[in-house]
């Protein structure tokens, strides 16, 4: 044996024994006294690629890549390295290169998948991950990576299959269970996806992206309380790991599922650190979040572009061009997940039905699959409608502008799901924000926001990405053939006591603030006999607010929690016993407060300095009602307790307001639709005209 095999065979002994800074000094030195040796750069390469030296593994497999090309594995190697150097496109012609010299070889193919994968190409993906396995059917990582690329294509049903397969073989692959559980999910099998997370965090209990997704299974179950702890959880371990950017991120999603549990134990210092992410121009906080905390319009603006600038990828290429389209009638698309029974459904459903169809074909693209009696009624007033719900972004993009839409109304926003991305890639020539989040969406390819001129005053459209669009009256929406159903349950039947003032507050939990909650205690305390009528929400969230109640003097038993009812109409009935509305700030009541307001009940609210805030007012001025509008906390303390304690007030105003429905703008849903039509006509006139969108008031009916 030579001395150089040798040599050799003792750097092989060496690594094989653990020893691989003592093989590396063998084959360095082999280097030295032959800077040309393919074996040495290939072994030394190797040795890096085990250390994760990413810089020093390419150096040693271009080498032997450039001077001996038929080694298909050195191609493959120099693709691994760049791919882990973040140089996903350079990898993709060694990987192919790879594949070339060794076609049978399903590793090649696998990786030249991941690299497709890494720069988003998952379509792209998966012939190579479908050639791996025809080579190798058992290849388990080729099996994950396939499920992977599934998910990525919203291919849910299969993407389940494949990790089945792969959990069955390796029931210690934690990751494997993880995205087993995100296909779950994307079926709709909540609970199973559940179940699913809880293998995986069997196995990596402090698998930070495990418990974080953990905690939003367990928002979109409602089980807010369990979702706060896990959430937790999750920032504690990316603490002890050092990641301070994602226990950050954690941090406000914990924050958002303790206001649903009214959880007020370090609100204030809770607040403040949240409106500080919010505002900081650089982490990401979820706008919806923000609505339920004290900002400006500035900061509202800070705060939605930081967030679609993380969460959004900006598409490389528009889906429209530029094409005129020739319509006989302007082709508008409502898109959104809430074509059921939900709040927004319930204000739109009559806008679909009263447009005009000779002037405007309507289209509703839904987000959110569903059978409900209120998902037939859309189906039956669009002109026609199509279901996006398991399609990824570009995949809905491409449907919408397919349907040549010339105006595409996102009723969403910022609301669950966040389906925002698919107007990245501008499948309509214009783009509106409407009615489901009440803020901009602070990103330059959606064109307006309708307002109104409370909500927006004039002066205030620096605040907004949208260009603003006032109707006449209102900007909400609402349906005036909802009807209240005949039969008004008793207070007792509905839970409330014979007599006594019931101040109603049916906001969402997220809404209620302790300084808020606290007024209402005042009144319960100063008006003897009075009750606080809440919605029930979970228990976590009932219990929090009784002993709440308690810590002010004030028996639990006086808050009343109302179940959910079977019907909009029965809700409406109950709704009717009630004596006075107290709204939230400084997010107030939206649909919330429309339902009040319909079943004569008088709305108490605070003028807010954002639209979300002033939404309530916007409503009360429709309605002819603006003196139930505190400028102050104070002022509406006390405007709540005159109207308790004075039955002739109280009975005036409610007559007031029973007139006022008869007469006012609010309900008059042939006059919202005509307003809605005329802004749309207006935006597309400037459109055919060749103007760029401009601000604009609608001019009222006469």
């Amino acid at each position: 044996m030579t001395a150089f095999a040798a040599e050799l065979d003792r750097a092989l002994a060496l690594r094989e024994s653990g020893d691989t800074a003592g093989a590396a000094a063998i084959y360095r030195t082999i280097l030295a006294a032959n800077p040309d040796d393919i074996y040495a750069h290939y072994m030394l390469g190797e040795v890096a690629m085990e250390a994760r030296r990413y810089a020093d593994a390419e150096r040693h497999f271009a080498k032997v890549s450039q001077d001996r090309p038929d080694i298909a594995a050195a191609h493959s190697h120099l693709g691994t390295a760049r791919l882990n150097l973040g140089r996903a496109e350079e990898s993709l012609t060694n990987f192919e290169q790879a594949a070339i010299r060794a076609p049978d070889e399903p590793e090649f193919h696998n990786n030249w998948g991941t690299a497709l994968l890494t720069l988003n190409q998952a379509a792209a993906a998966l012939p190579h991950f479908d050639r791996a396995l025809a080579i190798n059917p058992t290849y388990l990582e080729a099996h994950y990576n396939r499920g992977i690329v599934l998910l990525h294509m919203h291919r849910g049903a299969e993407a389940l299959a494949a990790f089945d397969r792969v959990v069955a073989a390796a029931p210690r692959f934690a990751d494997a269970h993880y995205n087993r559980s995100l296909a779950l999910i994307s079926l709709g099998r909540t609970e199973a996806g559940l179940e699913a997370l809880g293998h995986s965090l069997q196995i990596k209990p402090d698998n930070v992206v495990a418990l974080q997704m953990r905690g939003e299974f367990l928002q979109t179950l409602g089980r807010h309380d369990e979702a706060a702890e896990t959430f937790a959880a999750a920032a504690a371990a990316a603490h002890r790991q050092g990641n301070e950017e994602k226990a950050t991120d954690i941090f406000c999603r914990g924050f958002g599922a303790r206001l649903y549990i009214c959880d007020w134990q370090n609100h204030e210092a809770d607040t403040a650190r949240f409106t500080k992410i919010a505002t900081s121009g650089t982490h990401p906080a979820i706008p919806l979040t923000f609505l339920s905390v004290p900002r400006t319009p500035a900061q509202e603006l800070i705060c939605a572009r930081t967030y679609a600038r993380h969460r959004y990828l900006s598409a490389a290429q528009p889906l429209w061009h530029g094409e005129r389209y020739d319509h006989d009638r302007i082709r508008v698309a409502y898109v959104s997940s809430d074509f059921r029974r939900h709040p927004v459904g319930y204000l739109m459903a009559g806008i679909i039905e009263a447009h005009d169809r000779k002037r405007f074909e309507v289209i509703g693209v839904s987000l959110w699959p569903d059978d409900s009696d209120m998902r037939r009624r859309f189906e039956k007033s669009f002109d026609r409608m199509i279901d996006v719900a398991l399609l990824s972004e570009v995949e809905a993009a491409r449907q919408i502008r397919a349907l040549e839409v010339d105006i595409l109304v996102h009723l969403n926003g910022f609301t669950t799901p966040d389906r925002v991305g698919l107007m990245t890639y501008r499948p309509a020539p214009l783009q509106v924000n409407y009615l489901g989040y009440t803020g901009t969406l602070g990103v330059d390819y959606v064109d307006y926001i309708l307002a109104d001129r409370y909500v927006v005053p004039p002066g205030e459209e620096a605040f907004y990405c949208e260009k603003v669009v006032w109707l006449p009256d209102c900007y909400q929406a609402n349906d005036g053939t909802v009807a209240i159903a005949p039969a008004i349950p008793t207070r007792r039947a509905a839970g409330l006591p014979d007599h006594g003032i019931v101040f109603c507050a049916f906001n969402r939990n997220p809404k209620i603030t302790p300084q808020v909650f606290a007024i209402w205690m005042r009144l319960l305390q100063r008006v003897p006999g009075s009750v606080l009528w809440l919605t029930a929400g979970i228990e976590a969230g009932r219990r929090n607010l009784c002993s709440a109640a308690a810590r002010h003097g004030i028996a639990p038993e006086r808050l009343i929690f109302a179940p959910t009812t079977a019907t909009l109409s029965e809700h409406l009935a109950r709704h009717t016993l009630a004596d006075v509305f107290l709204d939230t700030t400084p997010y107030p009541a939206h649909t919330t407060a429309s339902d009040s307001l319909r079943c004569g009940v008088p709305v108490v609210t605070v003028r807010g300095n954002t639209f979300t805030g002033r939404v309530a007012g916007s409503l009360l001025h429709a309605v002819g009602l603006p003196e139930l509008i505190a400028e102050s906390l104070a002022d509406y303390e006390d405007l709540a307790y005159r109207l308790a304690t004075s039955a002739t007030a109280l009975s005036e105003l409610k007559a007031k307001l029973r007139h006022n429905l008869t007469t006012s703008a609010l309900f008059d849903t042939h006059r919202m639709t005509r307003s809605l039509e005329k802004a749309y006509t207006i935006m597309w006139e400037r459109h055919r005209s060749g103007d760029s969108p401009a601000s604009f008031t609608v001019p009222a009916e006469h």
